[in-house]
């Protein structure tokens, strides 16, 4: 995927997808895995917006909301992921579906943050990303993560959304090997 400047944003080297079947009316979907290797990604923030923000229509990004629903704020990346698994998480919850395998090796993604005074630049190399058994008879889904962190440190963690309210997920994460420092901006 390239955005509207020409500048990479995602790409894959080797997808393989093994759709079992699907009934697109009904909402049924069996997949027996989703598998990538050499997934590659750059998220990039800037004082008027994000790389991917390019690639939408103004009026798609949330904006406050008078009735009190989630509202999304791209100004905090690792609150906009736990917003997307927490959208996806909703959506399973109106299908019934089975995906055998999800995993992702052998990646790269690439967050800079241009919005401080001193930019943050992190590096995520040799990513995974795995679950198995996802399934909408399944009251959680969970996934474990891992890389490399700047080519210094190491990272390890899972995700648990409960489907019963998205909203409520629990995550655990362990990071050793570079500082904390420069996720300060990112905690409260």
């Amino acid at each position: 995927m390239v955005d509207p400047r020409g500048d990479n944003l995602v790409a894959c080297k080797k997808p393989d997808i093994e759709v079992v079947f699907m009934r697109m009316k009904d909402a049924v979907y069996n997949i027996g895995h989703i598998k990538a290797a050499g997934l590659y990604a750059i998220y990039e923030m800037y004082d008027e917006g994000d790389n991917f923000s390019r690639l939408l229509i103004a009026d798609t990004v949330a904006v406050t909301n008078s009735e009190g629903e989630v509202e999304l704020d791209y100004s905090y990346p690792f609150l906009v992921l736990a917003y997307y698994v927490q959208d996806l998480t909703k959506s399973y919850n109106e299908s019934i579906y089975r995906i055998g395998t999800f995993d992702i090796r052998e990646s790269n993604i690439q967050f800079k943050d241009y919005t401080p005074t001193d930019p943050f630049r992190y590096s995520l190399t040799e990513l995974r990303i795995h679950a198995d058994s996802l399934a909408s008879t399944r009251k959680t889904i969970d996934v474990a993560m891992g890389s490399v962190l700047n080519n210094t440190g190491f990272f390890e963690g899972t995700i648990t959304a409960f489907k019963a309210n998205p909203a409520d997920m629990d995550i655990v994460y362990t990071i050793k090997g570079t500082g904390p420092t420069p996720f300060a901006l990112y905690t409260s």
